[in-house]
């Protein structure tokens, strides 16, 4: 999924800068795609930090508890 959200994310600022920048014939297919791929992106950040895997909920406690140990 990180994958995707750093392909999205520069998709969306590219597409945003040239889309809303420049004006030339096919400014709206381009922000049209500027529009669908900021959705995806946020659905996708939302969606990892709403929906924790059991790999990251491991990484957690590990992290807490070193954290109590250390103090």
């Amino acid at each position: 999924m990180n994958k995707y959200i750093l392909i999205l994310f520069i998709l969306t600022v590219v597409t945003g800068l040239v889309g809303f920048t420049f004006e030339f014939t096919g400014s709206t297919a381009v922000r049209i795609t500027f529009l669908v791929a900021a959705d995806i992106l946020v659905i996708l950040l939302f969606g990892k930090l709403l929906f924790w895997t059991q790999k990251t909920k491991k990484a957690r406690k590990l992290r807490r508890q070193t954290q109590v140990a250390t103090n």
